[in-house]
């Protein structure tokens, strides 16, 4: 029974160290806000930005252009 709490356990510990590796990535093209991004393909064709990242879009009056995935 102590070996099948100790699996689990492990397992559970695998998934925690997991996630947490995945990066929030900013994009703002508002003039003088410092952000990782300005446009949305510039994000998604960076060698940077990896599976189970998050773009977070901030406001912005102007379009971040389209995105061809």
């Amino acid at each position: 029974m102590f070996k099948v709490k100790l699996f689990f356990s492990c397992i559970g510990c695998l998934f925690i160290v997991m996630n947490s590796y995945a990066k929030i990535w900013r994009l703002n093209n508002n003039a003088g806000v410092a952000a990782d991004f300005t446009t949305l393909q510039s994000a998604h064709n960076s060698a940077s930005v990896g599976n189970g990242d998050t773009l977070h879009l901030e406001g912005s009056p102007t379009s971040y252009g389209s995105l061809t995935c």
